[in-house]
């Protein structure tokens, strides 16, 4: 019986394969027992991957370091890579699994290479369920050495101009076939990564907990402003923002600083002259400018989950690959179920649900705008001021164009 699946964006895992030896010692089983216990429990490991839709499982079998195990044991699990090539070929073909082996693979000598080639041709599909990678003599240094030297090529041979090497070409140069890890799984119980997918693992990850105060912190003043309704506070607030989104865009040498500038100053000038033009008789303007805020995030939030568990056809493949238009979709959805609440709460014209769904869509292109630009330079954020968050930056890139949008629209009707 399947378990549910409590992390629904857990798409990646990784899993070291370690502890076989020290099962057979304790069970009285020779050390080549207890390598074909760990086949059958991988086995089992597949299977319940699939009923979780997991993507991707990276399976650590053979270390670099391991060579310098006994040459019996090491020839054993040569003969175990074979024999279960030659066993579950079959059935991985049937659960649409398919098989790629990574890693300096050809240390393994013809006999396994051949093995290697065959299993992967005839596992592979387009429609697959589960990606299972295997890596065979593989080293996470080795790996970052051997890509190193590609790129280095690469540049010295003036294939690749050095501007141009970022986190994507470093992933293409990798033999590791897959990009980030959202969970590893280490099966001895040791805490240590022994060298697998050092860069893969490396992905910033913040502490929950940081990223909840950080989010209250957030909070607090906009809080402040909307229960004072203060328009000094508003426009000191909007002007705080506004400078922090742009000297992360110097900091950062963004390309376009003149675009940049126009886009952050936009979208503050809008946010005030809302606020000033804004009578306030049938919903106050602070209020309203909030609940205009909210429904960016809810886009976003929602386009994220729906995307992260349904998405597959991409929207921006090179500028932000995980966005999908399963995920627009989805945002969308609730943006609009957002809208209609509000104006059922409120008695406003039913108009805003569709003004509020064009700025969500005014969201995704604000989000990926400030993507392109941080995909050029090779970074993730912009900043680190908001522990979890990143920069200032990373926080309104949706808000950029939507909230402009939305104030304008619904000046009209309010």
């Amino acid at each position: 019986m399947a378990i549910k699946n409590q992390n629904a964006n857990l798409k990646n895992v990784a899993i070291i394969m370690d502890g076989n030896g020290r099962w057979a010692r304790k069970n009285s089983l020779k050390i080549s027992q207890g390598h074909k216990k760990g086949v059958q429990i991988v086995r089992e490991i597949v299977e319940e991957s699939i009923l979780q839709n997991i993507n991707s499982l990276t399976i650590y079998a053979f270390s670099s370091e391991n060579w310098q195990r006994p040459k019996s044991e090491i020839n054993a699990i040569k003969k175990l890579v074979v024999d279960a090539i030659n066993d579950q070929v079959p059935e991985l073909k049937e659960q649409k699994v398919k098989l790629k082996f990574f890693g300096h693979t050809e240390d393994f000598g013809e006999k396994v290479i051949k093995k290697i080639k065959y299993a992967e041709s005839e596992t592979f599909c387009e429609d697959y369920k589960l990606n299972l990678n295997v890596a065979l003599s593989y080293g996470g240094k080795q790996d970052i050495l051997d890509l190193v030297k590609k790129i280095s090529k690469e540049v010295f041979d003036k294939k690749l101009n050095i501007d141009d090497i970022d986190e994507s070409k470093i992933h293409e140069s990798s033999c590791a076939p897959v990009n980030e890890i959202d969970l590893l799984i280490r099966t001895g119980g040791d805490k240590r990564i022994s060298n697998f997918l050092l860069y893969q693992i490396a992905e910033y990850k913040q502490n929950l907990i940081k990223r909840i105060f950080t989010s209250f912190a957030i909070m607090m003043p906009i809080v402040f402003v909307i229960y004072y309704q203060n328009l000094i506070f508003f426009s000191l607030l909007i002007s705080v923002v506004c400078l922090g989104a742009f000297y992360e865009w110097i900091k950062n040498n963004l390309d376009n600083k003149v675009l940049g500038l126009f886009v952050i100053l936009n979208f503050g000038i809008c946010s005030i002259i809302f606020i000033v033009m804004q009578d306030g008789k049938i919903i106050s303007p602070y209020l309203l400018y909030l609940l205009i805020i909210i429904n960016t995030a809810i886009f976003d939030t929602f386009a994220y989950i729906v995307g992260s568990n349904f998405g597959k056809t991409q929207i921006a493949k090179k500028t932000s690959p995980k966005k999908s238009y399963e995920g627009l979709f989805g945002g969308i959805l609730f943006s609009g179920l957002y809208s209609y609440l509000i104006c059922l709460i409120f008695n406003i014209d039913f108009l805003v649900i569709i003004y509020f769904i064009i700025g969500s869509i005014f969201a995704l292109i604000g989000d990926l705008f400030i993507s392109h630009y941080k995909r050029k330079i090779g970074i993730k954020d912009t900043g680190s001021i908001l522990p979890g968050h990143g920069g200032i930056l990373d926080r309104i890139d949706s808000h950029l164009l939507a909230t402009p949008v939305k104030v304008i629209l619904v000046s009209q009707i309010l």
